[in-house]
């Protein structure tokens, strides 16, 4: 059993307060961090937002469990004379012994931030216009961050998704805003489209995808010419098979049971930006 002098437990009580009033100080300092991250997050940062905001936390999380570990506990052992590698070997040694609560806390803690910015660059579907694009790939950030410019009233955000998104396929179809469809799958999926022009009004430059006499989907790129809306975001291709990117005409349709319907509702306002755009 050691003993220690009045002086030894006085080092002590003051390394203990140090230890917590700095493990506070980091915590805080995370925390801090993380809310600023999930104010400014956008589209195109949240990727890194979300990066930087997992690791402050890991960070914070793993040096509180140090602290409460190995500095909290009110009768250590007392130190020995060690040089700076040692002291580093020693604490990495610590570290070791506990490596399985850093483990679970940094598990624990990506997904603590992933749930909080998924609140924070979501919302529920009355306050957002959702597009679904059926082709290779889509630049969404960048497509969303050109759309989320200057939306309607009570609308916060748009968000864009491929198909491929959808862990169970597209099987509730119509009942969100959007779609941009390549034709070969229309017939899979026209049953959940509204009438278009209960959308847009006609224009003469409008190509549209007709089914017993009624306008579905507006095209918006064509397979002949190369051209189409949004080309700078939407990449057409559809890889298949060893003979390279195959194309085909794209056509642009309404859920029938959107929550945004009409001439004048937010999914019309949000592909009428959409068919401008390059």
């Amino acid at each position: 059993m050691e003993l220690y002098s009045r002086d030894e437990i006085s080092e002590q009580k003051v390394l203990r307060k140090r230890a917590k009033s700095a493990a506070i100080a980091i915590s805080a300092a995370a925390a801090v961090l993380c809310v600023i991250l999930l104010i400014l997050v956008k589209p195109l940062n949240e990727t890194l937002f979300r990066v930087i905001a997992s690791v402050a936390a890991g960070i914070a999380g793993c040096v509180d469990i140090y602290v409460a570990s190995f500095i909290m506990p009110y009768m250590r052992p007392k130190p020995k004379q060690r040089s700076a590698g040692g002291n580093v070997l020693h604490v990495l040694g610590n570290m070791l012994r506990q490596l399985h609560m850093y483990v679970i806390w940094v598990l624990l803690s990506a997904v603590l931030v992933s749930f909080l910015f998924n609140l924070a660059t979501d919302t529920v579907p009355a306050k957002k216009v959702t597009i679904w694009v059926d082709t290779a790939s889509v630049k969404e950030a960048e497509l969303e961050t050109v759309l989320n410019e200057d939306l309607p009233e009570g609308i916060k955000m748009t968000k864009v998704h491929t198909f491929e998104y959808s862990t169970f396929g597209m099987a509730n179809v119509g009942a969100d805003d959007i779609y941009i469809v390549r034709e070969s799958d229309v017939p899979t999926f026209i049953e959940g489209f509204a009438p278009v022009l209960a959308m847009l009004e006609p224009r003469d430059i409008f190509e549209y995808y007709v089914k017993d006499g009624t306008a579905y989907g507006v095209k918006v790129y064509s397979a002949a010419s190369g051209k189409g809306c949004a080309q700078g975001y939407i990449d057409y291709s559809a890889a298949q098979g060893a003979e390279g990117a195959l194309y085909e005409d794209c056509y642009l349709f309404f859920g029938k049971d959107c929550l945004h319907p009409g001439k004048d509702g937010a999914a019309a306002h949000i592909a009428e930006k959409l068919l401008k755009l390059q």
